[in-house]
């Protein structure tokens, strides 16, 4: 009898123990699992405001899809520097680069950095520094001209793009760093500013795209131009309502010292979505005569 019932709690056991391997090998094996594993979600792509725009500078980490870094703090800290030369009035981070500067500023003349050639140490250089327009106004984006200039040397003439101040602009005729770097950052003491790059190309003096104040109908004919003219085709709209920033350095690409290299951008909202613009090549753009 007690063999029996030993006999049929063996029986019972392994029963039991048959119906919970069996469920786990089954719900391990359930439809579900994999389903969850395997789904695929499709995300649209990401915009950023400007209170998504990474402040400050001291993570390594990149901000994600371009969007720009933002000097926050460390910007007021850098503007309240004195140099040698004078006050900053301005700084100018573009991104890619190593142009991460302050920005001079004369009010009587370009001469007095153009042709001294002095760095910020007060000190003869022939990369020289970065410097405005005089006839450029330095304030917050309300008092800003219609394009604000600013230029800066390039002393490689034998075609670097990896040399000292606006030398590094040329880095734009390469599609994938006009795709990667297209928003630059000027701002100034009462303003913290970004702006969308819109054309980078080559031209001659003969173009006026340096008028600080220009009409409106001018102003569309320097956008126009500069359309016709850049490396690459940005997705950017340019209207006359919009304020717009020009980088401009010597280019020694066509031989002779009257041909210059530009990036242009334009002053995006200090609410706006920092949305990277589609940007393909220019295959026949418009060359300096």
């Amino acid at each position: 009898m007690q063999k029996n019932n030993k006999r049929l709690q063996f029986k019972l056991c392994s029963a039991a123990l048959w119906c919970v391997l069996l469920t786990l090998f089954f719900s391990s094996c359930s439809p579900a699992a994999p389903v969850i594993a395997q789904e695929v979600v499709s995300t649209p792509e990401p915009e950023y405001s400007s209170s998504h725009a990474v402040i400050g500078s001291s993570s390594d980490e990149e901000p994600p899809y371009g969007v720009p870094k933002i000097p926050g703090k460390e910007l007021t800290e850098k503007l309240a520097q004195t140099f040698p030369v004078g006050k900053a009035y301005g700084w100018l981070t573009v991104p890619g680069t190593t142009i991460d500067n302050a920005v001079m500023y004369s009010p009587e003349s370009n001469d007095v950095y153009l042709e001294q050639r002095i760095n910020y140490e007060g000190k003869e250089s022939k990369a020289g520094l970065i410097f405005a327009d005089y006839r450029d106004n330095m304030g917050n984006r309300n008092e800003l001209c219609r394009n604000t200039v600013i230029y800066g040397h390039n002393v490689e003439i034998w075609g670097s793009n990896n040399g000292k101040r606006f030398s590094q602009l040329l880095k734009y005729t390469d599609l994938d760093f006009a795709k990667n770097n297209q928003f630059i950052t000027f701002s100034t003491p009462t303003d913290e500013m970004v702006w969308q790059v819109f054309a980078t190309f080559y031209t001659d003096t003969n173009l006026d795209y340096v008028d600080t104040n220009p009409s409106d109908e001018k102003l569309m004919y320097i956008v126009s131009e500069a359309g016709q003219r850049t490396e690459n085709f940005f997705d950017v709209e340019v209207t006359p309502k919009d304020k717009i920033l020009t980088l401009s350095t010597c280019a020694y690409d066509f031989g002779v010292v009257t041909k210059r290299f530009v990036v242009m951008a334009k002053l995006l909202d200090s609410n706006a979505v920092f949305k990277p613009a589609e940007v393909i090549k220019n295959e026949s753009p418009k060359k300096p005569s």
